[in-house]
């Protein structure tokens, strides 16, 4: 990295990024090793009902809910269109356990985490004639991972805004 004096003010600084030596194969593959990857989904919308705490088997409360985000446009004709996205939110750690007494319906959140994906196997039964067959499918999951919930509803007192925003990052399992 090489820094240099910016001619217009002294007292600016900018930075310089040398090319990457993409000719070399040996260097190129370090490179891309080290590049850069960014995964997170901050969302601001309504929760769709009161948001449940379970325990994972070490003891680390999971506290899930949905959030519903909606986008509205004009169409051709100029009417107002609503589309409607629903969220499913995962938090885990004690902190989030706390204050999930006030997630409830209709608060307006502010989240922000880790987009995640996992399957785990689902049992549907099928209808073959008079009888039911049980196949086994896998059932891929879309979830926010949140590090940061926010309170957005107003509130009557200035302790209770002190109090409308939780996060962590130590508690989150990885």
């Amino acid at each position: 990295m090489k820094f240099l004096r910016s001619p217009i003010e002294s007292t600016r600084w900018s930075w310089e990024q040398p090319p990457l030596a993409s000719k070399c194969p040996g260097k190129r593959a370090e490179s891309e090793k080290h590049s850069m990857n960014f995964n997170q989904l901050t969302i601001i919308g309504f929760i769709g009902k009161n948001a449940e705490t379970k325990q994972l088997p070490n003891g680390t409360p999971v506290t899930k809910f949905s959030v519903a985000t909606t986008r509205s446009w004009k169409d051709d004709k100029g009417e107002w269109k609503d589309k409607t996205q629903w969220h499913t939110v995962v938090a885990y750690g004690q902190g989030f356990a706390q204050i999930a007494s006030r997630l409830t319906k209709g608060t307006h959140v502010f989240v922000q985490g880790e987009l995640t994906t996992r399957e785990y196997d689902r049992t549907v039964q099928m209808p073959a004639g008079k009888k039911l067959i049980e196949h086994v499918i896998q059932q891929l999951v879309v979830e926010l991972k949140a590090d940061i919930i926010r309170l957005l509803d107003r509130s009557t007192s200035s302790e209770q805004a002190n109090a409308d925003e939780y996060n962590t990052r130590d508690e989150v399992p990885r």
